[in-house]
């Protein structure tokens, strides 16, 4: 069924669509290494007040109970891990190393991306509130504002500011499948760019009138 709603479409790009496309595309054009949980971003916990021993025993909690457990992980390792016979042509024996490095990689980035959000996303909604929030509701007074003095709407402000945010709340979702190493300021920038966005959007607010 074709979702009409342009926000809806929005959402769904970022929170299903595109998570769903790094993870089958991502183990197959990237190096493994790349793949995994870079080393940098224990520091990044540490100083966001977070405990990364912590992390990660949840981080193994949740991998072993979502894929080992359930039996996910050895059906995916059965199907893509077929072992190449003594006496196999060279090419069967190429499709069984490159499989095997895709699987590995999806792994890596599915253990980075459960890590990721294990520890990161306690913070960002503390961030979220603290911010943001505030920043809507001082658009919301700077439109009564308007509304006040018969100032207008920017329809074009608006539209693309809401836009923006969408895409930034977004990038919230994206950010555990997000194919870098994660920084401190580049969280800050991004609940930056929410909080700028909302503010211009509910500033902006269309009444429809």
């Amino acid at each position: 069924m074709a979702v009409n709603n342009q926000f809806a479409r929005h959402t769904l790009f970022w929170v299903l669509l595109l998570p769903f496309i790094a993870v089958l595309l991502m183990p197959a054009f990237m190096n493994e290494q790349t793949l995994k949980l870079p080393s940098s971003e224990v520091e990044v916990l540490r100083k966001l007040g977070q405990d990364p021993e912590q992390v990660t025993r949840r981080a193994n909690a949740v991998f072993k109970s979502a894929f080992v457990e359930t039996g996910v992980m050895a059906s995916v390792d059965k199907l893509f891990r077929a072992k190449a016979r003594h006496g196999d042509p060279t090419s069967v024996r190429n499709s069984e190393r490159i499989s095997g490095k895709y699987v590995d990689g999806m792994w890596h980035m599915l253990y980075r991306a459960i890590w990721r959000f294990v520890g990161l996303w306690p913070v960002l909604s503390v961030l979220l509130l603290a911010i943001v929030v505030p920043a809507i509701v001082d658009g919301l007074v700077r439109r009564e504002t308007k509304l006040d003095q018969f100032k207008p709407h920017n329809p074009v402000f608006f539209w693309g500011a809401t836009h923006a945010a969408i895409s930034a709340a977004g990038l919230f979702f994206f950010l555990p499948f997000l194919p870098m190493a994660l920084s401190v300021w580049l969280l800050y920038g991004v609940v930056a760019l929410v909080a700028s966005a909302l503010w211009v959007t509910s500033s902006n607010l269309q009444t429809g009138n």
